[in-house]
């Protein structure tokens, strides 16, 4: 038996039960109660699933992508080709975009707002001013919009 008192007694107790905890921690998180036989969840065979189908898709579009591009280049380099020097003259000093003007109107500004309005005005009581009369219809409830 080795005595607490002992430092090097007691490394080697410290030692032995890191390296026994840290194997028990490797055996455990092997799981070697699960089978590796089990069926797996349906639901992320199902996604596997679509995701292949996604993928071939994807792939698809992009081998059709490429063929439409590749006609495109060629049909581009045939025009380009047929075209006399006056033509490929006038589209050297073309401008790169589209030639649309944009003309901006001058419209009168905006001085007043309709939605700035009140949308309900209150009746008015006779004798009493028509802010006391709204403040007791929002205090009774009793409020124009909301039926009596």
């Amino acid at each position: 038996m080795v005595a607490v008192t002992n430092t090097i007694g007691r490394f080697w107790a410290i030692a032995v039960a890191l390296v026994v905890f840290f194997v028990l921690w490797a055996v455990l998180a092997a799981k070697p109660w699960v089978s590796s036989g089990t069926p797996a969840d349906p639901r992320l065979t199902a996604l596997q699933a679509q995701e292949q189908k996604t993928q071939n898709r994807a792939l698809a579009a992009q081998q059709t992508l490429n063929k439409r591009w590749a006609a495109y280049r060629s049909a581009l380099t045939r025009q380009k080709s047929s075209l006399t020097p006056q033509q490929q003259a006038q589209l050297a000093t073309a401008p790169a975009g589209p030639s649309v003007i944009v003309k901006v109107t001058g419209a009168a500004p905006v001085t007043q707002s309709t939605s700035s309005r009140p949308a309900l005005v209150l009746p008015t009581v006779p004798g009493t001013s028509p802010s006391v009369t709204q403040s007791q219809a929002a205090s009774t409830g009793q409020g124009g919009s909301q039926g009596g």
